[in-house]
């Protein structure tokens, strides 16, 4: 996953800034510059500890009766990835990786995109939950990680291949484990992969970043469809994904987004400016994603770096280092709680409280 940034190469500023970064690693979808800056602090190298034997947490899986949503608070704001669902080793993972089949031993029996696993995160505290799209054969926006439906259950196929009936039907718990023998989530997720409506219908107070799993721009304007249908546009606290299809629903709808071109953008035209003066247009009315182990390389992190991209209309996001996030208390607790910044988790369960 190691890449070069040509603006980084042809910018001899930027290159005695940053001369001690020498990594680029993928953080939430994005490629960013990281590595062993100056003054770089410690991150979480992967997800949390879990407790083999701890009692497993059982969801129900009923729809909610009622939207559960954390209250807004200034500082710190959890963005909790794909819900409360089950980590993974993340070393030498790559996009063929199915990482069903490599989990932490599990706590708890909540399963990914899906409507208990969103409400359990709103009730632990998220105030943002990202979910991840992608379009069946018959035109629905089915909530699910994956492109392919062969890791995680106990169907075979793309989901751009198959009905949203096909779907519908599929245990999407079918594929975990932690050892290769025992499957603890087998036949608790039958049914559950939700249809977006059904997301935003069950939280109508919620926000959620919504992730394209495909770089296509019709899948746009048939989340731009869906988002006019149900009444949404205020549930989508940002798109994320590839360029093309994050371009194309910004265009139609004007709501904020980024992708990794626009986050190398920003970050690039913000260092090569002197650190934002005169701000870059790049990084107007959007979200940017800073890895702990970059921070330190921009002037005024965090807190007059922040209030600016605010004073713009730009969330920044925080995230450890690769794939991993802000999965720990203790590593919580060295963020700076009197900054709005937005912390990428694995874990919202783990920093509840």
């Amino acid at each position: 996953m190691q890449l070069c940034l040509a603006w980084v190469r042809k910018n001899q500023m930027i290159m005695s800034r940053l001369r001690r970064c020498r990594s680029v690693v993928s953080t939430f979808g994005l490629v960013v510059l990281v590595g062993s800056c100056a003054g770089a602090g410690s991150a979480p190298n992967g997800p949390a500890d879990v407790d083999a034997g701890s009692e497993v947490e059982q969801p129900t899986n009923a729809a909610p009766t009622e939207s559960v949503q954390a209250a807004p608070t200034p500082g710190l704001k959890l963005l909790s990835h794909r819900g409360v669902h089950h980590t993974f080793d993340p070393e030498g993972v790559d996009d063929q990786t199915c990482t069903a089949t490599r989990i932490d031993p599990p706590t708890h029996q909540y399963i990914e995109n899906t409507l208990p696993s969103i409400e359990a995160a709103f009730t632990a505290g998220a105030h943002v939950v990202e979910i991840d799209i992608a379009p069946t054969v018959d035109g629905v926006l089915a909530v699910f990680h994956d492109a392919d439906v062969g890791c995680r259950t106990n169907g075979q196929g793309r989901v751009r291949s198959r009905t949203w009936s096909e779907l519908s039907e599929l245990d999407v718990g079918y594929g975990y484990t932690a050892d290769g023998e025992t499957y603890p989530l087998r036949g608790h997720g039958v049914g559950l992969m939700p249809r977006l409506e059904e997301v935003f219908g069950a939280f109508p107070d919620g926000k959620f970043l919504v992730n394209f799993k495909n770089d296509n721009e019709t899948d746009a304007a048939l989340l731009r469809q869906v988002v006019e249908a149900e009444e949404a546009s205020g549930q989508v606290w940002a798109v994320s994904g590839g360029a093309a299809v994050v371009d194309t629903y910004l265009s139609l709808t004007g709501a904020r987004g980024f992708s990794e071109a626009s986050i190398r953008k920003c970050l690039g035209e913000y260092v090569a400016t002197a650190d934002g003066d005169p701000f870059p247009r790049a990084c107007e009315n959007t979200v940017i994603g800073v890895p702990l182990d970059l921070a330190p390389a921009l002037v005024d992190w965090p807190g007059a770096f922040v209030e600016r991209m605010a004073s713009h209309g730009t969330d920044v996001i925080v995230s450890g280092p690769g794939l991993s996030g802000i999965d720990t208390r203790e590593d919580f607790d060295r963020l700076p709680d009197s900054v709005d910044l937005y912390v990428w988790t694995n874990r919202v369960e783990m920093l509840a409280g």
